[in-house]
């Protein structure tokens, strides 16, 4: 099996994931799980080829169990439209290969650690609708790849980031601030 749905489930918990063999993988959906808050049985399973995960709408607040899994294959990550406040933990995981990352409609409002991640091969990245206020880390780190990058629905004013916002300009193909 390459592809697992498992979409739009009135479930709390993913247990049973934990006595499947996932090793061939590529891309799992647990979407719209009304209840759907732990996901910390993912640090159990092994998913050695797995390139897409999409963990979208659900009600996940804690996404610290990345730190224990090893996705070394994952290319796009979707955890938009949850209840995420903190993604410290990107300074800690290794996502060398991660091209999408969709963090929007959560409850973030410290990205500085995204100075410290290497996302050598991220072209999208989504952080729309989140409670950011400042974006200066992104004159720190430019991100080599990065062709589309969403920033709307935020609390920084563009006044005050006019320069990184006309940096953007620069290489970004698609950019909504």
């Amino acid at each position: 099996m390459e592809n697992l749905e498992l979409i739009g489930n009135k479930l709390s918990n993913i247990d049973i994931l934990e006595k499947v063999n996932f090793k061939n993988l590529k891309e799992l959906n647990i979407s719209y799980w009304l209840g759907l808050s732990d996901i910390n049985v993912l640090e159990k399973v092994n998913f050695p080829k797995i390139e897409k995960l999409h963990l979208n709408s659900n009600n996940i607040s804690n996404i610290d169990f990345f730190e224990k899994c090893n996705f070394l294959e994952l290319k796009e990550l979707d955890l938009d439209s949850n209840q995420i406040y903190s993604i410290e933990v990107l300074g800690k995981v290794k996502f060398d290969k991660l091209e999408k990352l969709k963090l929007g409609s959560n409850k973030i409002s410290d990205i500085n650690i995204l100075e410290q991640v290497n996302f050598k091969n991220l072209k999208v990245l989504h952080l729309q609708r989140n409670n950011i206020y400042e974006i200066d880390v992104f004159e720190k780190v430019q991100f080599e790849k990065l062709e589309e990058l969403y920033l709307c629905d935020n609390k920084f004013e563009e006044k005050k980031y006019s320069n990184i916002i006309s940096n953007f300009k620069t290489y970004i193909k698609k950019l909504e601030i």
